[in-house]
């Protein structure tokens, strides 16, 4: 039998991370997968271990505003307190996240991945995370469960980039 998805990725992880400490000029190309579900003191314990440099934040702006989404998760209160407390990069690429808003995206109330993936604001938000991937050591953080986030979760695995849930990190061991 195969490996399960999440111990595939966690090895591929690693792998990338050992090339990172071999390398240090070359960052891997692996981010975590960070869920608003997850606990949020946990979170940020784990983007520390796991030398996180930004967060790059695929919620849409529906999520943002959800009284569900704590205090802590809004984007001003977030950027603030990761770079100020960890030294952690906050961005915006909502672009990337669920639009039910945009009619053209849907078709009979489901969202169409061929169409979200062809327009221009999608194709630019990629562009820019695969760019701040390549640069460094990067967090998504998603809405739960949506859609729109698998796209986005998909097109970075076909860019070869390992996609770890946060849960999963948590468990490797520290960095030496």
């Amino acid at each position: 039998m195969a490996n399960p998805p999440t111990t595939v990725l966690a090895q591929a992880f690693e792998q990338a991370k050992a090339r990172k400490t071999q390398t240090p000029a070359k960052p891997a190309a692996g981010c975590l997968l960070w869920p608003p579900s997850y606990p949020f003191e946990q979170a940020v314990e784990t983007l520390r271990r796991a030398g996180v440099d930004a967060i790059a934040d695929l919620r849409s702006p529906a999520a943002i505003k959800a009284d569900a989404a704590p205090a802590a998760l809004k984007p001003s209160t977030l950027k603030t307190f990761l770079r100020e407390a960890h030294g952690i990069a906050y961005v915006r690429l909502g672009a990337l996240g669920n639009h039910p808003e945009h009619p053209p995206f849907y078709s009979r109330g489901r969202l169409q991945k061929n169409r979200l993936q062809a327009s221009e604001p999608w194709r630019n938000g990629f562009k820019r995370l695969l760019q701040g991937i390549a640069a460094c050591r990067v967090c998504i953080l998603v809405d739960s469960g949506v859609l729109a986030t698998n796209v986005a979760c998909e097109a970075l695995q076909r860019a070869n980039v390992a996609v770890l849930h946060v849960s999963e990190y948590h468990r490797l061991p520290a960095a030496a």
